[in-house]
């Protein structure tokens, strides 16, 4: 049978020694002993039933369960703008109005003056450029820009275009210039700044093509016809181009045409002089800041120049400096204008400002005497032959046709029946304004039989 011993001083042990926890004679504890397979506790089973029954129960549920409600797309609101009207601040009630009666006028403020240097006040230009009707001789072509005085001026903007050619010393954002139509031709006149400070005026090579806008000078641009067509080449689109001192070797030379034709579907260009004998004429004087330049261009240099006050053309103007700083009436970038027609401006070339009156025994009267001889007469320098009013008075209306007494002055008696206390009206319609606008309607008005208070 197998014997116990201890484990620490080998004594043999009995069964009833072994079955206590330490050795009797050394007191050493004994080892837990491992269990036995017969000691050891059987394993448990689980019942297989249930699984069926789970997996049953799962499948009915499945089925008959309701399925679960589909989630609702967010509902898309188009956005509008908040329209809750928003408080407004209330201003001071404005004081009544004075009753302007039917013989006041009432007129617009003065434009305000632009200053043009120290001390110095200069005309607004006008919003819409028109070459203003002067008299054959009222402007001498000598380089001084004093007889322009009272020909509404027009702004020229600078505009850079192309290479740098020299170095820019001033610049200013525009300059102004002047223009003008006679029964003879057309008349321009600039006061530039020379942005190189070096006047430029290379003469014309013998051979090659000649840059002439790289000296300084005016360039004028004309549609006679205005068209305003997108590509340069017809007959009535003209380039015309001076210098303020004229140019070496050609005194004889008022100025130039820089001509481009289409021949058979091709430009032809080139480069025509007009003698000073032809009616062409220029003339510069120098100035602190640059030059001055006068310039006159007969009809009979112009294709189709047959244009009349009321008419327009199309117009740009070109001021060449030496540098690549350009100024210019119509265009506002780097276009190139001298080969587009359509972005010249439609430029109109005025008449005068005609005015009626009444005019009595004693002369032009601001009230009609009953039984006295009374006219009517018309001033407008721009009309010739004969013209034609009407006359309104107590209900009765009458045309009234005016011979010409005198250049641009009309007059006719008034023959019709007057009423005491009523008022004597006539209209005379202006064919051409001085800015150029047509058929304005220019009226007068008498009272018939009492003074009116002064």
């Amino acid at each position: 049978m197998p014997v116990s011993r201890c484990p620490k001083c080998d004594i043999i042990l009995t069964d009833e020694e072994r079955s206590s926890r330490a050795c009797p004679a050394c007191a050493a504890p004994f080892p837990r002993a491992a269990a036995t397979p017969a000691e050891a506790e059987p394993a448990r089973w689980l019942p297989l039933w249930p699984w069926p029954v789970a997996a049953a129960v799962a499948v009915v549920a499945f089925l008959l369960w309701p399925p679960a409600p589909r989630p609702t797309p967010p509902e898309v609101v188009e956005k509008k703008p908040d329209q809750t009207p928003r408080a407004v601040k209330l201003l001071p009630r404005p004081r009544q109005l004075e009753e302007v009666g039917p013989a006041k006028e009432i007129k617009p403020p003065p434009a305000p003056a632009l200053l043009h240097g120290p001390g110095e006040v200069e005309e607004v230009p006008a919003a819409r450029p028109y070459f203003a009707l002067l008299a054959e001789r009222r402007i001498k072509i000598d380089g001084d820009l004093g007889d322009w005085k009272g020909v509404p001026p027009v702004r020229l903007l600078a505009v850079e275009r192309g290479r740098t050619t020299k170095r820019v010393v001033a610049s200013p954002k525009s300059i102004t210039g002047y223009i003008a139509h006679a029964p003879k031709g057309l008349l321009f006149a600039v006061e530039a700044v020379d942005t190189s400070g070096v006047l430029e005026n290379a003469p014309r090579p013998t051979k090659g093509a000649w840059a002439f806008w790289d000296n300084d000078g005016i360039e004028v641009f004309l549609d006679t016809l205005n068209r305003g067509h997108h590509r340069r080449g017809e007959p009535n689109a003209h380039q015309f181009f001076a210098s303020p001192f004229g140019t070496a070797g050609a005194e004889a030379v008022g100025g130039y045409e820089s001509r481009i034709l289409l021949k058979g579907g091709r430009e032809d260009w080139s480069v025509v002089p007009i003698p000073r004998a032809d009616g062409f004429l220029s003339a510069g004087k120098k100035t602190a800041a640059g030059w001055a330049l006068e310039v006159f261009i007969p009809r009979t240099a112009m294709r189709h120049g047959d244009f009349k006050a009321g008419d327009a053309v199309g117009l740009e103007i070109q001021i060449d400096t030496g540098t690549n700083v350009y100024y210019h009436l119509a265009s506002r970038d780097d276009t190139r204008v001298s080969m587009r027609p359509d972005v010249w401006a439609e430029t109109a070339l005025g008449g005068t400002d005609g005015r009626v009156e009444f005019v009595g025994p004693a002369g032009p009267s601001a009230w009609v005497k009953p039984g006295e001889s009374l006219s009517v007469r018309v001033t407008d320098a721009d009309a010739r032959g004969e013209v034609a009013v009407s006359l309104r008075h107590a209900g009765r209306e009458a045309a009234l046709t005016l011979k010409e007494t005198a250049p641009g002055v009309f007059a006719a008696a008034v023959d019709m029946p007057l009423v005491e206390g009523r008022a004597l009206v006539v209209e005379y319609v202006d064919k051409v304004r001085a800015d150029g606008r047509r058929d304005v309607a220019v009226r007068a008005s008498a009272p018939v039989g009492f003074r009116p208070r002064p």
